[in-house]
């Protein structure tokens, strides 16, 4: 009697187990799907943000290509005439007298071309040869002293000045070349 009682409480209850065993189901199946989907929006978060560091390098590689591009356009935009007449004011702003000033044969490097000059000027003082000297390097024209020889002049004659020095300076400025190898024109 108590087996056909539990057979009774079984049928009773079928439908409850029946639903509840649907129910369990229903939530392992759904949490597996959730898992699933979370790890899915996990690995989207993970190369989003790959992106978005990809995306700031390539920000800042175009930022620094930009700014190098227009180093090399400043570097290469000289005109010979343009560069005598630079070094000509920044000497006469210097109270310096240019003796003379002889542009030598280009030399060309691995990426850049040299383009030198030797400069002999006079000054009343030390201290007007160092200032032109110090407007040279920090010019927008970029001017590299290679050789500078400054001394007490001794043939005051010739000159506006009793006394004062002489400087000798061997000097250059340059051309970057262009991507495509080749240097581009100083005489636009």
């Amino acid at each position: 009697m108590a087996n056909l009682r539990s057979i009774q409480d079984i049928s009773k209850y079928k439908n409850i187990i029946l639903n509840l065993l649907i129910i369990i189901i229903a939530l392992f199946i759904s949490n597996n799907i959730y898992k699933g989907q979370n790890r899915t929006i996990e690995g989207i978060k993970q190369k989003s943000d790959a992106e978005l560091k990809r995306n700031k390098v390539m920000a800042s590689i175009l930022r620094l290509d930009k700014t190098i591009n227009a180093y090399q356009r400043s570097v290469n935009s000289k005109d010979m005439s343009l560069i005598i007449s630079d070094i000509s004011k920044l000497a006469q702003d210097s109270q310096v007298d240019i003796a003379y000033l002889k542009p030598s044969a280009e030399k060309a490097e691995a990426i850049y071309v040299n383009f030198p000059f030797e400069l002999n000027v006079t000054a009343e003082s030390f201290h007007n040869v160092a200032k032109f000297i110090s407007s040279l390097e920090s010019s927008s024209n970029i001017y590299i002293i290679d050789d500078l020889l400054i001394k007490k002049k001794t043939d005051t004659a010739a000159s506006k000045w009793k006394t004062g020095v002489t400087a000798q300076i061997k000097l250059k400025t340059i051309l970057v070349e262009s991507k495509a190898g080749k240097v581009k024109d100083a005489k636009k």
